[in-house]
């Protein structure tokens, strides 16, 4: 969802002046006011007079994202199975490895398919989502690890600079190759144990420094 934003100063002034200056978050906070709402926002959203040729400044990407990505997870927040079911994974060193994946598809080894989950409208957001788990202790569990690294844009970078992926690895942001820059740091933090001992704490977050600060 993200990378689909774009340019993160525009996105800014979205959330400014289209949804936090119209009381968005506020007035669909509740389970039933969600439609009654957004029906008067779109009458107000589109009879909005354009000022130029181009019709710039509808920002209607960004809207097609809340309309769609934001309401997907507003609506799993009040699913309490799915809250629970990913509080079990969790809680669970056998299957927690693949809480990620399972976020994503809904797809776990050797069990059905799971309907509600957030599918294309989250992709590396859940991989810091899944750090913080962990870092909370919220998942307690070591077999976690290798999936606990965002592999941001920054964090591609530095592991690159330092020779840990290649180019060719970094460049890419699709879901499977984050899953394995995830797997590479893991492997190549936890190699040396004294090395291990020092940054496994931090997962990611001494190379998002790294590669926002050069």
């Amino acid at each position: 969802m993200s990378a689909a934003f774009g340019n993160m100063e525009r996105l800014r002034r979205f959330w400014r002046d289209e949804l936090e200056a119209r009381g968005f978050w506020e007035e669909t906070s509740r389970k039933d006011a969600f439609a009654e709402t957004t029906r008067r926002l779109f009458g107000r959203l589109v009879e909005r007079e354009f000022t130029n040729t181009a019709a710039g400044g509808e920002d209607a990407e960004y809207w097609r994202h809340v309309f769609y990505d934001v309401r997907k997870v507003h609506e799993l927040v009040w699913q309490k199975g799915f809250a629970d079911t990913v509080l079990q994974l969790a809680a669970d060193p056998a299957r927690v490895g693949g809480l990620i994946e399972f976020l994503r598809s809904g797809q776990l080894p050797g069990q059905r398919s799971w309907s509600g989950v957030l599918g294309q409208s989250a992709g590396s957001p859940l991989f810091f989502v899944g750090r913080e788990l962990r870092r909370l202790d919220i998942i307690p569990h070591t077999e976690f690890d290798h999936r606990a690294f965002f592999p941001c844009a920054p964090v591609r970078r530095a592991a690159r600079q330092i020779g840990w992926i290649d180019r060719k690895l970094a460049d890419r942001s699709d879901f499977a190759s984050l899953a394995e820059i995830s797997e590479r740091i893991y492997r190549k933090i936890t190699e040396d144990e004294e090395f291990k001992m020092k940054m496994l704490p931090y997962y990611d977050i001494p190379l998002l420094h790294l590669g926002l600060e050069g």
